[in-house]
């Protein structure tokens, strides 16, 4: 009977703790509910969305780049252009002339 009553009174400190009180373990349940009802809300990527989105955004920047190099092309080959005027040679110069194939002088010492 000694082991009831010990098992009674233990039974009842343990129960009249605050975190096992009505009021706690319902808070803790809507906690519980609201976090379940956020999962809900969380979309699963799976792995070929994400290499869709990847390769969307790829195109997107070599788009971006074919645009801008179209653009700047025009004025790159302007600048080519004045540079190979400046390097070109002028005109109306005579070519050099090779020399002239005279008499071979012969080794004496051969």
């Amino acid at each position: 009977m000694k082991l009831y009553e010990t098992s009674t009174v233990t039974l009842r400190t343990m129960l009249s703790h605050p975190s096992l009180q009505r009021d706690k373990i319902d808070e803790t349940m809507e906690a519980l509910d609201s976090v379940t009802e956020d999962t809900k809300n969380i979309k699963i990527i799976d792995d070929d969305e994400i290499e869709g989105e990847f390769r969307a955004l790829v195109k997107n920047v070599e788009e971006e780049k074919r645009v801008t190099e179209e653009r700047e092309a025009p004025e790159e080959l302007k600048q080519l252009k004045e540079r190979l005027e400046e390097v070109k040679a002028p005109t109306g110069v005579p070519e050099a002339q090779p020399e002239s194939a005279g008499p071979v002088k012969e080794d004496v010492h051969a």
